[in-house]
């Protein structure tokens, strides 16, 4: 019997548990095979599919967070009954937790809420999981666009769907890259296609780098008909269109996104450039202007604007981030409310690519699992982020802050994403937000403590969006 678990590091064990291959077996080995992957197997862990098929059968078992002693005896009992079945097609097993922890007092991360975390819950219950089409770029070898982002959803317990709006075989700051491109008509040939098999259900819509107009506007009328379908869609839109005071795309891609996809869009995730670009140009230079900035875009869609990494004169040693919602907040979230927020992210000056693609990925799953609490989907966003950032550059080393772009420096300072799926699931918290108070005169008024946790230290913060141009 081959036994993978035998190669896959503990820590790997203890976060996904035990997959075991079987192969084919005759009927004279086939109890054998099953009795020696059993035995190895915990009593507390759930089996999912133990069916023999012509190519062998996988097996995975996957051990849960444990629960707090206060919920340990539901544990117990919950582990005594067989697990619920598992939805028709959804292709996931139905886990079950079974053992006990007192680290449920976390303030962050997927093992905090009442024993089960949000994925646990959302499994376990035997709905539907959500499921995400993400338009964006894509490249075979590194992490940008759909590579950043289907991975990363997928772990916080979403469905995703990608469509590549380009294939490269690497992101653009390499010295060379090859590639096509995709187009609107494309586009509505896939969509054509999922309606009429009744797949075009989705609950969430989610775009980055858009290289057309063409593309831009099947866009619009994708989204038009998946809300046709799905009237609670939740469309995330990642306006990639440039940064630090250039344009990466047509002006007429700009334009198009004002005065087509804004309308449409539920949350908008522009940088300070792209911000300065939607609303007309004007310079955003403080906190303040930020969430006037905010304003303005909210009145043309979008109930959520979050502007991620602003730079501003008053603090040049950090990185801005400021959030607004319409949308009612929890009393008991972690800003008690507040509709308005800004956090402090201490800077580096590294060069990576990919930061903003991941960040709308965590911000949409974390928002879908915290509905009504957006400073606590910003922070374990931003802290999913730092964490991808800082063993990016622990193993990259020097490298990290070489200004030449070679492609041995490039394949270096790619995001480390695998190596990080326990942080992106359970992310270390070390910046919050603080909120913000709109004045009477429009203005805002930020509230005291704004940045670093306590006992936070400096973190890494990936600069600007350039390499993204044409990704």
């Amino acid at each position: 019997m081959l036994r993978w678990q035998r190669g896959l590091p503990e820590a790997l064990h203890r976060r996904l548990g035990t997959i075991f291959y079987i192969p084919k077996c005759t009927a004279q080995h086939g109890s054998r095979c099953r009795a020696a992957a059993a035995s190895k197997a915990s009593s507390s862990r759930t089996a999912a599919g133990d069916k023999a098929t012509s190519g062998g059968t996988f097996t995975a078992a996957f051990r849960l967070p444990r629960l707090s002693t206060s919920t340990a005896a539901a544990s117990t009992s919950a582990s005594a009954s067989p697990s619920p079945p598992t939805p028709a097609g959804a292709g996931q097993p139905t886990p079950r937790a079974t053992t006990a922890n007192n680290n449920t007092s976390s303030p962050h991360g997927l093992s905090s809420f009442g024993g089960l975390n949000p994925v646990q819950r959302a499994m376990a219950s035997g709905e539907p999981l959500p499921r995400v089409l993400s338009v964006q770029s894509h490249v075979v070898h590194g992490y940008v666009g759909n590579k950043c982002a289907v991975f990363p959803l997928q772990v916080l317990g979403l469905e995703v769907d990608p469509i590549y709006s380009v294939q490269f075989s690497n992101h653009t700051g390499y010295p060379l890259f090859k590639g096509a491109v995709f187009d609107g008509e494309q586009l509505r040939a896939l969509a054509a296609g999922l309606e009429a098999n009744k797949l075009l259900n989705h609950t969430h819509l989610l775009t980055g780098y858009i290289g057309s107009l063409s593309l831009l506007e099947a866009i619009a009328d994708l989204c038009a008909v998946m809300k046709s379908h799905s009237p609670h869609l939740t469309y995330v839109c990642d306006p990639v269109l440039g940064d630090e005071g250039r344009l990466y795309v047509a002006r007429e891609l700009a334009d198009a996104y004002a005065a087509h996809i804004m309308p449409l869009a539920s949350v908008l995730v522009p940088n300070q450039f792209e911000a300065e670009t939607l609303t007309g140009g004007g310079a955003i230079g403080s906190v303040e202007a930020a969430l006037e900035a905010c304003d303005k875009l909210h009145a043309r869609g979008p109930h959520t604007v979050v502007i991620t990494s602003m730079s501003l004169p008053s603090d040049p040693d950090t990185i801005t981030l400021v959030a607004s919602t319409r949308q009612p907040q929890d009393a008991g979230g972690r800003l008690g409310g507040a509709t308005a927020m800004c956090m402090r992210i201490d800077r580096i000056k590294a060069y990576f690519t990919g930061t903003g693609d991941l960040f709308a990925a965590l911000l949409l799953a974390w928002m879908h699992h915290h509905p009504g609490d957006l400073a606590l989907a910003v922070e374990k966003a931003v802290g999913g982020l730092q964490a991808v950032l800082a063993e990016t550059v622990r193993h990259c080393g020097a490298a990290a802050l070489v200004a030449e772009r070679t492609a041995e420096v490039c394949a270096l300072r790619e995001l480390r994403l695998i190596q990080c799926q326990g942080q992106l699931q359970d992310p270390p918290i070390k910046y919050r937000c603080s909120p913000l108070e709109r004045r009477q005169d429009g203005a805002a008024a930020a509230a005291a403590g704004v940045g670093p946790a306590a006992g936070a230290a400096g973190e890494v913060q990936g600069q600007g969006q350039e390499q993204l141009a044409p990704v």
